[in-house]
């Protein structure tokens, strides 16, 4: 039996933007020797976000501790304290030579540090509110193993939207997110909301 190829509704397309402006900015991407997610990801929309002053940084290195199945961050479990010590004046010069008006963080999973990463994003966050007032700061964190004061620090931060991903359904966590905790997730959404009800926070599913 033949089957009718069907065309996807116009609403699925999108047109792909990559111009002068994002050959330049990727350019300068890498002359900051900074890492993005929107040129490691090879994001198509980031054309699009480029000429809208927006970008996303990964901090802490490309090294994670987890093994999360969706992702493709290089996993180094034996190898992994790698702290580029030069990241936020790398990413306060980025923003400076591209005018950013929105900048979202996000890092990957650091649980060989004391911390597990949290300083560096108090350090960066602090540094960039020093130098620009005006720019719109979002944070993507990771887990921060379920630390609450850890937590309420990074609450604590001038910013304006903080993240956290479940990335998949309870009944999938433990396949696709062996090292992670589906309840421990929930929790930390509902901690920042206690804790600072006005902050807006939003979560994504993959």
């Amino acid at each position: 039996m033949s089957s009718s190829h069907q065309r996807k509704p116009s609403w699925l397309h999108k047109k792909v933007f990559y111009g002068m402006e994002d050959n330049n900015i990727r350019q300068i991407i890498r002359s900051t020797n900074t890492d993005t997610i929107c040129q490691l990801s090879k994001c198509p929309n980031r054309g699009e976000c480029f000429t809208n002053g927006e970008m996303t940084f990964l901090i802490l290195g490309r090294k994670c501790t987890r093994n999360c199945l969706f992702c493709s961050t290089n996993i180094d479990n034996e190898d992994s304290v790698y702290t580029h010590g030069d990241e936020i004046k790398n990413i306060l010069a980025l923003i400076k030579k591209i005018k950013l008006k929105y900048i979202l963080i996000t890092s990957v999973c650091r649980d060989d540090l004391p911390d597990f990463g949290s300083g560096l994003f108090i350090q960066l966050v602090n540094s960039i509110r020093e130098d620009f007032q005006d720019i719109r700061i979002e944070l993507l964190i990771p887990d921060f193993n379920g630390d609450m004061d850890i937590l309420r620090k990074i609450c604590d931060l001038p910013i304006d939207m903080l993240s956290h991903n479940f990335d998949t359904v309870a009944r999938l966590h433990n396949t696709i997110k062996p090292n992670s905790d589906f309840r421990n997730s929930f929790n930390i959404l509902k901690a920042i909301k206690e804790y600072k009800p006005n902050l807006p926070i939003k979560t994504g599913i993959k």
